[in-house]
């Protein structure tokens, strides 16, 4: 199974910083999905953004009925409770490098709970070092490998 959802969305004011699907006034918003496998009472999907819209991926689960589980903004109580945190995760990324205005795709290799945890510490750890004093490399292959240490 698969298909898009085109389903425009706007910031939800009174309830900020929450989106909401707004077809008057939202902006347009596509995704792509893909069921990857079927369980018992959840269901492993891959979602594509075609556009860049904030919580773009939550809010079109939601829509349908099926929220992200452990999402605190956006799932009904048993969804959030079902898992200890947001189970929506990148397989990879894909920015424009600006002095090589190169493609940069960066995919992390598959990782248990335990060793993401540590590595998510100590990578955050070196992002907000790089923010205070480290310069970033000039070109897409040093940057990548910079993210990957």
């Amino acid at each position: 199974d698969c298909g898009t959802i085109d389903l425009p969305l706007a910031c939800d004011w009174p309830n900020r910083p929450r989106q909401h699907v707004d077809p008057a006034g939202g902006r347009r918003a596509r995704t792509e999905w893909q069921v990857i496998a079927w369980g018992d009472t959840t269901t492993r999907l891959r979602l594509d953004p075609l556009t860049g819209r904030s919580h773009q991926l939550r809010v079109h689960m939601l829509t349908l009925g099926h929220p992200i589980l452990g999402d605190p903004l956006y799932a009904h109580r048993a969804a959030f409770e079902a898992a200890e945190r947001l189970q929506l995760h990148a397989a990879s990324l894909t920015i424009r490098h600006p002095p090589v205005a190169a493609p940069a795709i960066l995919s992390p290799p598959a990782r248990s709970e335990k060793q993401r945890s540590a590595k998510t510490f100590r990578k955050n750890r070196r992002i907000a070092l790089t923010k205070i004093g480290r310069r970033l490399p000039a070109n897409a292959k040093d940057f990548a490998e910079f993210l990957e240490h």
